[in-house]
């Protein structure tokens, strides 16, 4: 290991190493390093697991069971993804996406520590999140113009 690099690991916090080690986890998961040509960032590596974890029932996602995540979801949200995405298994998952990474932004704004758990607890909210930044959208059943917007 870089001494230098030894040295910055040393001067962190417990908080801090514990979001290092979450994020080399997801890295890991997806199996991305920075010579990788689809890097990502910390919330897209979020974002992808997440929805991995909603449209893969019964499976493990990292050290996650899917089957926690399902229990998450209800009708209403489910029927929610299935609007956005028009019926369109490409659209749905592009749909999720923006509405994960919205809910994402939310948590950051209000200042909730933004991981797996804390998200997959969360996504009873992502209907009125997306409300909030796209007023209309919903009542006037425009929801899979979202991704062409975003």
């Amino acid at each position: 290991m870089d001494k230098d690099l030894k040295n910055k690991i040393d001067r962190l916090t417990i908080t801090d190493l514990k979001r290092v080690k979450d994020y080399c986890g997801l890295r890991l998961l997806y199996g991305l390093s920075k010579n990788t040509t689809n890097d990502c960032n910390e919330a897209q590596l979020l974002t992808r697991m997440v929805i991995d974890a909603i449209t893969n029932k019964g499976l493990m996602v990292g050290r996650y069971d899917t089957r926690n995540v399902q229990k998450k979801l209800d009708d209403g949200l489910t029927e929610y993804f299935n609007k956005g995405g028009a019926g369109n298994t490409v659209k749905r998952r592009a749909f999720m996406e923006v509405c994960i990474n919205e809910l994402i932004t939310n948590l950051e704004k209000v200042g909730v520590p933004v991981t797996f758990t804390s998200v997959v607890n969360q996504l009873h909210r992502i209907p009125s999140v997306m409300n909030a930044s796209f007023p209309g959208y919903v009542e006037n059943e425009c929801l899979d113009l979202i991704i062409r917007d975003a």
